[in-house]
């Protein structure tokens, strides 16, 4: 048999009718292989049975004619073309084969059976570009759908950013205001005229602290594209985080639907971690509002951290909806989400690249109306820390140093230089970085300068900078309230001596002025000024 044979289905009733359509068809090449069906019911049984390239069905069938044949064949074999042939005269019933799916039709006239193979390959030949072209279009209907959802990712993308940046200006602002309730907190402390009101004033101070962490998780959360360091990171602590800073999700928003969700935390022993904060904790939050999200009509989410060998793990679980076989395979396929522009945080996939560029990963495990139990997995850093005893509520008493405060808010800077003279230190006040070093011009040297960041004209880098230029031995500390500094470029690394976030508290001072002197950047005692 011939490979490139014609499979052609013959339905015709009249026996020397099909043998001449046979022989007409088989003398041609290619030649056409033909297959002869009697009626509709051999025809269909035929089809189900074999592949077939073109269909030939004639109209005048015995029991089921040719019109109530071709809508079953349409159903069973939807790929296959289908020619009609119809009698003289019959030319109404091709218009409705037409209509009712067919792809051409041929007159039974005296030179039809001629016209047959040429009518069939252009059958053939239209029925392959109908083909292409609809593989072209869904092909091209599915470039589309990934365009859009990158395109509704890149403006997701795009709004956090922008929202970002607006949480970061936001944060600048509250810091410096809350610089100044510590401050004065911190100062009314000090005075024993305030010991009746001590414990006010501890809460007072508390409550303003942990404003200051809200602000800090803020400005964590609005860092797109920070690239930092690797740094030992405690999941625990950032999952307390994650679970607070969720609260408005899974508390606030599900109890004004009349929802009950409850988080529960079983955050067990666990070593550090090396990597970015930030970023872990939007992994964390993603799960955490990925499991809200599964729970339409409330439930539980336990969040769980263990050690297992040489890896920490964090799993997240909820008992919601979970996700069928097929979507769980592909929750972690690049863009891929079933909530279309609904979709929040990182997505699964983005969470797992991040994970994995901490030498980690992600796993899913759910099974459809029985939860969902999300784990992520992280080395254990190599590099272990004690950490007992890192914080402490005292303050450690240090001599009285000379200090220049630049800072262009009048209120924070009048704040800290009172609370700094409260405890000894002698401190002159620069509105602006021209300011400052017109007193660094024309009075004695200082022991160490505390600037601002963001300032007009100059900010605390370009002072640290004119400093360096002509004071190389000063000692310059830099003072943001936009939250911990990106590393500088190697041209401002040895700028300043530290950096210190706003709001700015004695303690967090005291440890830097500390590990000056240890390093011998501080003047010899007594406390005197230095020679220009």
């Amino acid at each position: 048999m011939d490979a490139d044979a014609v499979n052609v289905l013959v339905v015709e009733d009249d026996r020397d009718h099909a043998e001449l359509i046979a022989r007409t068809l088989a003398s041609h090449h290619p030649p056409f292989r033909v297959t002869v069906a009697r009626d509709g019911l051999t025809c269909l049984d035929a089809v189900a049975r074999e592949r077939f390239s073109v269909i030939l069905l004639d109209y005048s069938l015995p029991g089921m004619d040719g019109l109530a044949v071709l809508p079953r064949l349409r159903d069973q074999a939807p790929d296959v073309p289908v020619v009609m042939i119809t009698g003289r005269g019959d030319e109404r019933v091709a218009v409705e084969a037409m209509n009712a799916g067919g792809a051409d039709y041929i007159v039974k006239t005296s030179g039809y059976l001629a016209a047959l193979p040429t009518v069939l390959r252009k059958v053939l030949k239209q029925h392959e570009l109908a083909l292409e072209n609809a593989r072209l279009y869904r092909e091209a209907q599915h470039a589309l759908a990934e365009l859009k959802t990158a395109q509704d990712h890149l403006v997701r993308v795009e709004t956090l950013r922008a929202l970002g940046e607006l949480a970061g200006g936001v944060a600048h602002h509250l810091n410096n205001l809350l610089t100044v309730i510590v401050a004065r907190i911190d100062l009314l402390r000090l005075k024993p005229e305030a010991e009746p009101f001590r414990r006010s004033l501890t809460i007072v101070n508390r409550a303003a602290k942990d404003g200051a962490e809200v602000v800090r998780r803020i400005q964590e959360f609005a860092r797109v594209d920070r690239v930092c360091e690797p740094q030992l990171v405690d999941l625990n602590e950032l999952t307390s985080d994650v679970i607070e800073m969720t609260r408005v999700r899974w508390h606030d928003a599900a109890r004004a639907q009349g929802l009950t969700i409850e988080v529960e935390r079983k955050a067990g022993p666990i070593p550090l971690v090396a990597g970015h904060a930030a970023s872990l904790r939007e992994v964390i939050t993603n799960l955490v509002l990925n499991a809200v999200d599964a729970l339409p009509r409330g439930g539980r989410i336990t969040v769980r951290t263990a050690r297992e060998d040489d890896e920490v793990c964090l799993s997240v679980t909820d008992d919601g909806v979970g996700m069928p076989e097929a979507v769980a395979r592909r929750a972690l396929e690049p863009f891929f989400t079933t909530k279309g522009l609904k979709s929040t945080g990182l997505g699964l996939s983005v969470s797992h690249s991040v994970l994995q560029r901490h030498g980690g990963g992600l796993h899913i495990e759910s099974a459809e109306g029985r939860g969902t139990t999300v784990t992520m997995r992280l080395p254990v850093s190599p590099e272990q820390r004690d950490r007992d005893g890192a914080s402490s509520s005292s303050i450690t008493e240090i001599r009285p140093l000379r200090i220049l405060l630049v800072d262009d808010e009048a209120e924070v800077r009048e704040s800290i230089g009172e609370l700094l003279e409260f405890r000894g230190h002698h401190v002159a006040l620069a509105g602006g970085a021209r300011e400052a070093l017109r007193r660094l011009e024309t009075e004695a040297l200082p022991d160490v300068v505390l600037t601002d960041l963001g300032m007009p004209e100059m900010t605390g880098w370009d002072l640290a900078a004119a400093i360096r230029r002509r004071w190389t031995r000063l000692p310059v500390g830099l003072v943001t309230g936009w939250g911990d500094e990106p590393a500088p470029d190697p041209a401002r690394a040895g700028l300043v001596d530290f950096v210190l976030s706003k709001p700015l508290t004695l303690e967090a001072v005291y440890e830097q002025f500390l590990r000056l002197e240890q390093r011998g950047r501080l003047p010899e005692l007594p406390c005197a000024s230095s020679s220009r």
